[in-house]
Parts: C-alpha cells; sequence; structure tokens
C-alpha cells in the first residue's frame, strides 16, 4: 500500500494512493482558473482546497494559495479579473492618496486588503484583492451610503498603499 504525506503550514494531509483521491479544487472557482491558465497544478490545487477544508477556515482560498507561495500575488489578481470581470488597476494608476477615505478603519483594510478612494458625490471606488467579497461591498455601501465602484488589485500593491497612506498620517499628526 503507497502512502503519500505532505505537510503544508503545520497541516499533514495524507491519502492512502495520491491518483485515487477525487478531485476537490473543481469546487473552488479561483483555482479553476488557476490551474486552467497553467498558473497552479491540479495536484496543489487539491491540497489547498483540503487544507482549507480540513481547518475549517473563513480564510479566503486565494489568500490560502498565497500563503502556501503556490502563486503570485499577480497571478491571484489575474484570475480574479478572469473569474469577475472586474478590471485590473496598476499601483501606478490609483488616484491621489489624498483622496482615500478616512471613514474606513485601518484594520478593516487591511484584513480585507482594499483601498478606497471617496472623491465622487454618487460612489466610491473600492480597490481590492478579491472583488467577489460581497460582505466587504455591502460593507461599503452601509459605510459610505453610497454604491461601490470596484476595481481589481494585486495584494502586495495594496498592502503597500495603506501603508504609505497610514505612514503619510502619521508624519502629518506628529508634525502638528
Amino acid at each position: 500500500m503507497n502512502t503519500t504525506s505532505r505537510s503544508i503550514n503545520n497541516e499533514t494531509l495524507s491519502a492512502e494512493d495520491p491518483e485515487q483521491l477525487e478531485p476537490v479544487y473543481t469546487s473552488q472557482p479561483i483555482c479553476v482558473a488557476l490551474v486552467a491558465s497553467g498558473r497552479l497544478g491540479m495536484a496543489d490545487a487539491d491540497r489547498a482546497v483540503r487544507l482549507k477544508e480540513s481547518q475549517q477556515s473563513d480564510e479566503s482560498i486565494g489568500n490560502i494559495l498565497l500563503q502556501l507561495g503556490l502563486i503570485s500575488d499577480r497571478d491571484l489578481a489575474q484570475a480574479l479579473v478572469e473569474i469577475c470581470g472586474v478590471p485590473l488597476v496598476e499601483r501606478k494608476d490609483y488616484p491621489d492618496l489624498a483622496h482615500l477615505s478616512e471613514n474606513i478603519s485601518a484594520n478593516f483594510l487591511k484584513q480585507h486588503r482594499l483601498v478606497v478612494f471617496d472623491d465622487q458625490e454618487d460612489h466610491i471606488l473600492a480597490i481590492m484583492v478579491d472583488p467577489s467579497d460581497r460582505f466587504v461591498v455591502e460593507a461599503l455601501e452601509l459605510i459610505s451610503g453610497k454604491s461601490v465602484k470596484l476595481l481589481t488589485g494585486v495584494a502586495s500593491e495594496i498592502d503597500e498603499t495603506i501603508q504609505e497612506h497610514f505612514n503619510e498620517l502619521q508624519k502629518s499628526g506628529s508634525a502638528e
């Protein structure tokens, strides 16, 4: 009997015969898109989904794939664009940081990996890693009282923007 084990982030996954396992990645559209595009192997996709299921985690499968180093944040963004149809915006094309909304807590922005610009009368612009996250979109609508226009962003670029913004706030706060 052939037994295979693999440890991912201190979680051991094993199967008597890995070839006999039913593919589970097909339950996750992001994994399907990544496998179809050649950015992720089927076995790695299955391992990540099985890990998510075994941990009963609220963590998105995209974040799990990133944490495991199986995909790049740009791969994730491009796959989400394919799935959601929400355009990808490059960091150099973000609006001026002066228009970043100050009505949303830093923790919320960091936790959900998004930046929000509030310089329009009728809507806010949210650049987020996962534009399919309806919870975040609905929370933004409630907080702002406006509709939300979405763009997809690359995780590392969003993280850098949040950090840059809060560094600027700290500098201006300490200058007073």
